[in-house]
Formats: C-alpha cells, sequence, structure tokens
C-alpha cells in the first residue's frame, strides 16, 4: 500500500553521499559538522523492511536520510516515504520511560545510550573513520531496517551510534519510538550496507536506488 505521506527520492543527494564517502577527510568532515539524528513515520500503513540510504548536499552541507520502502526499492522507483536531516547539533538519547527489561534480544537503554556517545565522541568517531580506511573496510551507504514491530503511525527517532564488532567498531542506527518512549531497537535490527549479504534481503539488487547514482 502506497504512503500518502511519500515524498521524490533525492538520487543527486544519493549520489554525493557516495563521493564523499570515498574521502577520509570529507567523510570527517561531514560527520563532524552534522548532527546524529532524525526522524521518520510510516503514516498509516504496516511495513517489514526499510532501506535509509544517506544523503549529503554539498551547496548546503547537510546530511540526510532517505527512508524508502524495501520492497519497492527498485531502480524504476522515485518514492520515499521520508527525507529527514540530520540538523547540525548531536544529541544523546534520551531516557525511554518504557524498558524492556532483561529481554536478550532488545538493547537496554545503557547500551544505545553508549552506542549514540561513542558516536558523538570526536576521537573515537575518527578512530572508527581512520579504521575503515586503513583496513580497507565499507563506508556504509545505508541501513537496512527492521520495521515489523513498527506501529504506523507513530514517530521514530533515529539515533547514529557505534557499537562493537570484530575488536573493533561500525556504525550502527539506534531507534526510538516517540509515541511511547520505548527503545525499538532489537538486537540486529539495523544492518549497515554494505557489506552485502546473498541472503535476508540483503543482496546488491535489491538496493534499486543505487542502480540510479
Amino acid at each position: 500500500m502506497a504512503n500518502s505521506n511519500q515524498t521524490t527520492v533525492n538520487f543527486q543527494t544519493i549520489s554525493q553521499w557516495n563521493n564523499e564517502r570515498g574521502s577520509k577527510t570529507s567523510l570527517k568532515n561531514i560527520l563532524q559538522n552534522a548532527g546524529n539524528h532524525f526522524q521518520f513515520s510510516f503514516g498509516d500503513e504496516s511495513v517489514a523492511q526499510v532501506h535509509v540510504y544517506l544523503s549529503y548536499d554539498s551547496d548546503s552541507q547537510d546530511l540526510s536520510f532517505q527512508v524508502i520502502l524495501a520492497e519497492q526499492d527498485t531502480k524504476e522507483n522515485t518514492q520515499a516515504v521520508a527525507i529527514a536531516s540530520a540538523g547540525q547539533a548531536k544529541q544523546q538519547l534520551p531516557k525511554p520511560a518504557n524498558e524492556v527489561g532483561s529481554n536478550p534480544h532488545f538493547i537496554d537503554y545503557a547500551t544505545a545510550s553508549q552506542r549514540v556517545d561513542d558516536y558523538m565522541n570526536d576521537a573515537k568517531r575518527n578512530k572508527w573513520i581512520d579504521n575503515l580506511f586503513d583496513n580497507n573496510l565499507d563506508v556504509v551507504q545505508a541501513f537496512v531496517v527492521d520495521a515489523t514491530d513498527f506501529e504506523p503511525g507513530d514517530v521514530y527517532d533515529c539515533y547514529l551510534g557505534l557499537k562493537d564488532a570484530n575488536n573493533s567498531q561500525e556504525i550502527d542506527l539506534i531507534i526510538y519510538n516517540t509515541s511511547d518512549s520505548v527503545l525499538v531497537g532489537v538486537r540486529d535490527m539495523t544492518r549497515p550496507i554494505p557489506p552485502y549479504k546473498p541472503i535476508g534481503g540483503l543482496s546488491r539488487d535489491k538496493f534499486g536506488a543505487l542502480d540510479n547514482i
């Protein structure tokens, strides 16, 4: 079902991010000057998975995120659920009114907050970037988000974070439901792309927006 609040995908800014992410200096500067937070909602529909593309406008120096339904993400698609700017201010993760307790499948507040704080720390963020380039690792183009637990009409705040992985750190996306003040970031709920995988909707051919840049 189409979302009545959809907007037009900006392939130019997705392409600009793709270009800038290849330069260590550019990547550090963009993430230094940009905020770490954006917001979106799904309107009145239920969805299983979304792709969140990083975008950059070199004229306005604005980092933004384009949310596209995974099932619609083909080369021919021109519709996004939302395009949201990260702004210029970095924000800490708010403490939720409702916590998920000891459920091992969910990120607890302490873990989620630490990931956001690590991203906000200039030294840790730059160390993560240095590690990417020193080891010829992939720089994120998009996030795949499992949205099966999302509620239509609710508003979701998203925060960039850094999580421990393979003796280093990798970028993460922490998601917070503002409607009931609960963290909805199930472990492995979000995955940075690349790297691609042949299963689980993570193969390169599932990201049609990249065919237009």
